[in-house]
């Protein structure tokens, strides 16, 4: 898995990255703090035990997953991001693209509000209980979940 994970984030490195403001993001409640790729990596894997597929579709969706984390609670999703989703019940399909609206606490539990990036932006509304939810990270997340996983070393 962590093959996979630096295959597809070869980057140029960035002069204009401002250290000490990445730093200042990080609260200590931030579910980066203490996290590394190899972990958000596993997460994303043993988040598939969840659904019934094969190793060859567990492997695709884990390929199409880099650069995404795993939330497993409600308080980890943040609006204005872009997540995907596997149904847990439904048979197993990686719906890839859609912005987090709002989240909406009902009787009937909590559902994510989402806008498609394509389709014409429809809107849709997901149980998160239902789901596998992945979140993508930004580039400062991934700057420092790398750096973490190199202090661990």
């Amino acid at each position: 898995m962590i093959e996979i994970f630096k295959t597809y984030k070869k980057t140029e490195p960035q002069s204009n990255i401002n250290i000490n403001e990445i730093l200042k993001s990080i609260d200590s409640n931030s579910s980066f703090e203490n996290n590394s790729i190899e972990k958000v990596t596993r997460d994303i894997f043993e988040s598939l035990d969840e659904i019934t597929i094969n190793d060859e579709s567990k492997r695709r969706y884990c390929e199409k997953l880099v650069g995404y984390r795993y939330i497993d609670e409600i308080k980890d999703i943040q609006t204005g991001r872009i997540v995907s989703w596997i149904h847990r019940r439904k048979p197993p399909r990686l719906v890839c693209g859609a912005i987090v609206m709002n989240i909406k606490f009902t009787d009937l539990g909590i559902y994510i509000i989402c806008k498609f990036l394509s389709n014409y932006g429809n809107m849709v509304q997901i149980k998160f209980d239902d789901m596998l939810i992945y979140q993508k990270m930004t580039p400062d997340e991934e700057l420092i979940l790398a750096t973490n996983s190199y202090l661990q070393k």
